[in-house]
């Protein structure tokens, strides 16, 4: 259930003192999001390669089907790790929100402060 900006923050304000909507999953479209982790794991597999054939004194470029060997497998652990750390973070949030769902007294909502209501009235002296 993706967060509705106008119903949920109906002030305009970018935080929520309700904590039941606080771990709800933002729905982010962002290029980055599923790739950036399966490309550094990928980077690093190939190095594997590279490392082994230069500490063995060979050439770089021995074994070259080694590097997209390495790129694959190193990709698909990138994603497999991503989809656990979701799941893993998934799972704790459920447990948050179970958490205050069962303890509500634990999660009164508070009277939010306005910046008007913190100073006193002040007016200058010329």
């Amino acid at each position: 259930m993706p967060l509705n900006y106008e119903k949920d923050y109906p002030d305009g304000m970018c935080a929520t003192s309700d904590p039941t909507k606080l771990l709800l999953p933002v729905q982010l479209n962002d290029w980055r999001k599923g790739i950036l982790i399966p490309a550094y794991f990928a980077g690093v597999a190939a190095l594997y390669p590279l490392v082994k054939n230069f500490t063995s004194n060979l050439p770089l470029q021995t074994g070259i089907h080694r590097y997209p060997i390495a790129l694959v497998i190193g990709a698909a652990l990138g994603k497999a790790f991503e989809e656990y750390r979701a799941n893993q973070f998934a799972l704790q949030d459920a447990h948050y929100r179970q958490y205050i769902r069962d303890h509500p007294q634990d999660f009164e909502l508070k009277e939010r402060k306005k910046v008007g209501d913190l100073f006193k009235e002040w007016t200058p002296i010329r």
